[in-house]
């Protein structure tokens, strides 16, 4: 509980601090305008280019995080479904393609549809957290999953959370 108070301190520190900066500067580029306009004079061209740099990894890395997630995320759930499925690694390869396929395609062509697909995620989250939450006992259906799942990402959380 102490880590999530200083993990929120923390970033609402960092969200004024951005907040300060992005209303002196308000420019479009971002952190390495940022980083050029707050610089020393000396040094303003390698840090503007060292940060701009390390944005764009950090994109990269968000969007591979995302679909690796999703992906084995995908073959957790069929591998619940179904006691013979055991997923292979080009499966998970091509799931992890499909969602990075898809993201591209959706931001590429079709920018228009993503208010609709957060207010659909939105609806959809807050159904499942009435659906789901005030059912029985919390320990029946992850102690299931446990037996039942024995590969991938949800058997990681069941024996770290709930196989005793």
């Amino acid at each position: 509980m102490q880590g999530l108070i200083v993990s929120t301190l923390g970033s609402l520190a960092m969200a004024l601090s951005l907040a300060e900066v992005a209303h002196v500067y308000p420019t479009t580029g971002g952190q390495y305008d940022w980083t050029y306009a707050l610089a020393p004079v000396g040094y303003r061209n390698g840090l503007a280019y060292f940060v701009g740099w390390m944005s764009t990894a950090g994109w990269i890395s968000l969007v591979a995080t995302g679909s690796s997630l999703g992906a084995n995320f995908i073959t957790g759930i069929i591998s619940l479904w179904s006691d013979t499925f055991e997923a292979q690694p080009y499966q998970t390869f091509l799931l992890y393609l499909s969602f990075t396929v898809g993201a591209f395609l959706l931001n590429a062509y079709a920018v228009r549809l993503l208010p609709l697909i957060d207010r659909t995620a939105f609806v959809w989250s807050l159904t499942g957290i009435v659906v789901v939450g005030p059912r029985g006992d919390a320990r029946a259906t992850p102690t299931r999953a446990c037996r039942r799942a024995n590969k991938g990402l949800l058997t990681i959380r069941c024996d770290l959370y709930y196989c005793r």
